[in-house]
């Protein structure tokens, strides 16, 4: 995406200092926005924040905390655009999710973990089919899980015994939302084959359906080995040459809205793993080992602020 060599940090929380909107010391939260070579001022890594987009900034209320909202903007906002507008769950407006699967593939993510909990709230899926490694079956089946495939049995089982599950439950794959990406060479590290990456595995268990699978293919990450699969991301209103249809960055407040004011009713869950970092040392070691793969699974590191 040609975010390397950037000013990192992207969802935060805290307080007003100064606002033509709110008073001081008003709780909010909310995220920046990603772009290459955007200002330092732009960067989530530091005590005091230049925030000047509204749309991205969200009032806090008394029963999230701190924690739970440091790290929910982006992930929840990239999850709903994946199952409400790009698969089409969801509200008066969406289609309904009765006799209907959807596959989360990469349910320990911080976007896999959202977008069961938005399939089962806001789309309410029969059926959530969830990907992720056996040590996290449980975790996921109490955010909404109904179905569970172990990646370390190998992308072609976990193919077969998806599409016998489709079969057993005569019931409809609506669509697949990656929330992975490996091997598409985000980081540098591209397979040489595409037959080796998540997505096509995932494709691979629409394989069949009498529909086609244009539009119902979807991936946190560009995929340009396959032009059945899109890109999902955390606001239809930004980004060059990315499909900005009429209405889906409204829908996407919309749901965003509803799941924080209903946050305490529906049962939201954070991550299992939550870490706070203090200090600057430990704060670049933490950036290190998430992007190195290095974190525990299902986990989300915070960085208190300030870090001197």
């Amino acid at each position: 995406m040609s975010l390397h060599s950037s000013i990192t940090g992207y969802d935060f929380t805290g307080h007003i200092i100064s606002s033509p909107l709110y008073s001081p010391l008003t709780p909010v939260f909310g995220m920046t926005w990603p772009a290459p070579n955007r200002p330092l001022s732009s960067g989530a890594h530091q005590p005091t924040l230049i925030h000047s987009d509204p749309e991205l900034l969200f009032l806090r209320p008394d029963y999230i905390s701190e924690e739970q909202a440091a790290g929910l903007t982006s992930s929840l906002l990239t999850a709903i655009d994946g199952i409400c507008n790009c698969l089409g769950f969801g509200f008066e407006e969406g289609k309904e999710g009765a006799n209907k699967a959807v596959l989360i593939w990469g349910g320990g993510t911080n976007v896999g973990w959202a977008a069961i909990q938005v399939a089962k709230n806001v789309g309410k899926v029969q059926r959530i089919f969830v990907v992720c490694s056996e040590s996290n079956f449980d975790k996921v089946r109490e955010v909404g899980a109904t179905d569970v495939f172990d990646y370390h049995a190998g992308g072609e089982e976990v193919v077969k015994q998806v599409r016998k599950r489709v079969e057993e439950l005569n019931i409809e794959l609506e669509g697949v939302l990656d929330c992975v990406g490996d091997g598409l060479g985000i980081f540098g590290n591209k397979k040489k084959e595409c037959e080796e990456t998540s997505t096509y595995f995932g494709g691979k268990c629409l394989d069949g359906a009498e529909k086609k699978k244009k539009g119902r293919l979807w991936c946190v990450l560009p995929v340009e080995q396959d032009s059945d699969w899109d890109f999902v991301l955390f606001s239809r209103k930004y980004g060059d040459g990315l499909k900005q249809w009429p209405g889906l960055w409204e829908r996407q407040k919309k749901v965003f809205g509803w799941i924080v004011e209903n946050y305490q009713e529906i049962g939201w869950k954070s991550m299992p793993r939550v870490r706070i970092v203090r200090g600057a040392e430990e704060a670049v070691k933490a950036v290190e080992d998430c992007f190195e793969g290095r974190l525990m699974g299902m986990e989300k590191v915070l960085i208190r602020h300030p870090m001197v």
